[in-house]
């Protein structure tokens, strides 16, 4: 909702605050980069996840703290890959329409992306991509067969 000029300014400093915590953490345990997943789902159908509390988006941190990030996707949705009937649920206002989301993804059959991210610290962006090359390349990603860079762009005046 609307917030006032200090309103604004004490979430400004808050976010500050977790920024400069977030990196003495990362100082602390001495990384460089950070892997994890986007989201707790693979890619959606289009305007299937319109109940979808917040939550379980893991990329919105990274934007508030000004870390630069990539994704990249590493493998597919297989139709094996079937949540087990009998893990109990953890969140009752959370679990049911993720589940319920996940089947529905199942049974269209086609085999949707799971990406997962990698984070750097600002202005470490060579870092970050250097890190999502190699990650690519461990991951046999779409482009990883390519042994050289792509040809330097041309002026087309």
């Amino acid at each position: 909702g609307a917030k006032t000029t200090t309103e604004y300014y004490k979430l400004v400093s808050d976010a500050m605050q977790y920024k400069t915590a977030f990196q003495k953490a990362m100082d602390d345990l001495d990384l460089d980069l950070l892997l994890g997943p986007c989201q707790a789902l693979p890619t959606q159908p289009r305007c299937s996840t319109k109940a979808f509390p917040n939550m379980v988006i893991y990329t919105a941190l990274f934007n508030l703290i000004d870390f630069a990030a990539g994704t990249l996707p590493v493998t597919e949705l297989r139709p094996d890959d079937t949540w087990a009937e009998d893990e109990p649920i953890a969140d009752a206002m959370l679990d049911p329409p993720v589940r319920e989301a996940y089947a529905r993804t199942l049974a269209t059959g086609l085999p949707f992306p799971v990406a997962v991210q990698l984070v750097a610290r600002p202005w470490r962006e060579e870092l970050l991509l250097r890190g999502l090359r190699e990650l690519e390349r461990a991951t046999g990603g779409p482009f990883a067969a390519r042994s050289s860079p792509p040809p330097a762009p041309r002026s087309v005046l």
